[in-house]
């Protein structure tokens, strides 16, 4: 037997006219070897043993996290790439068949308005590391490669379809930062998962700026009466929080 196998069920019954019938015993883990052994409580017999046996996987229940995500930047990749697992009511690993795994994220049980997308070339981010040809693979030809800024939880990244028993995600991005996400798997007629620790989404490096206030009120020679403010904004649109610097103003004649 395995030894991490539990036999469950009434393990401990009645003989009836002398003959003690189960209707209840199993076991969840699938294993090949196994048996069962059989005494009479009161003692006084000989132990007895079953034929060996094994047991297969039953049909596909459920959905598990076998590789959790983890956060990174708005809008690049996560740093850590989901993998899902079809099992059955066991919890055994079951490969046969193929169902399309969806994700999408949460945030304190809720799902949330931020939606988790696939990526997208940008030319000013790509064009250093991809030449001006289009990227044939983003992960590889382009690293740092971002996530569409108008994408929805339609993206073909956040949907996979399993092989052999496991859906593997490559391309995950959450556009804006954020703490305390998690993300849920789900499957037609199978039991959802979700990532049981939670991950933060950090604002970025800067790559442009952005004017929050303009300026205005015009006299010559006195301060504006609204002076302007700019920001720095990392990929997903988050102002780098974490990013100093200067920034230089300066006059552009008409």
């Amino acid at each position: 037997t395995t030894a991490a196998a539990t036999l469950f069920g009434t393990v401990q019954i009645r003989a009836v006219r002398g003959v003690a019938s189960w209707t209840d015993l199993m076991i969840k883990l699938k294993g090949d070897g196994y048996s069962l052994s059989f005494n009479r409580v009161a003692g006084g017999m000989q132990d007895i043993e079953s034929n060996k046996f094994n047991l297969v996987p039953g049909e596909a229940q459920a959905l598990r996290v076998s590789t959790a995500p983890n956060g990174g930047s708005p809008g690049n990749f996560l740093t850590s790439q989901p993998k899902v697992e079809v099992a059955d009511a066991g919890g055994n690993f079951v490969d046969a068949g193929v169902h399309l795994v969806t994700a999408n994220l949460y945030r304190d049980g809720l799902l949330s308005q931020i939606p988790i997308i696939g990526p997208q070339c940008l030319d000013f981010d790509c064009i250093g590391q991809c030449g001006l040809t289009p990227c044939a693979d983003p992960r590889t030809a382009c690293p740092t490669c971002v996530a569409a800024p108008n994408a929805t939880t339609g993206s073909s990244a956040s949907r996979v379809f399993t092989s052999a028993g496991i859906a593997t995600f490559t391309q995950l991005a959450v556009e804006f930062a954020g703490e305390g996400y998690t993300v849920r798997f789900t499957s037609s007629a199978l039991l959802w998962a979700e990532s049981s620790v939670k991950f933060d989404v950090l604002a970025g490096t800067a790559v442009r700026l952005r004017i929050m206030t303009q300026p205005r009120g015009f006299l010559a020679g006195t301060p504006f009466q609204v002076q302007p403010q700019v920001s720095l904004i990392d990929m997903g649109s988050n102002v780098a929080s974490l990013t100093f610097g200067s920034v230089t103003a300066a006059l552009l004649q008409a």
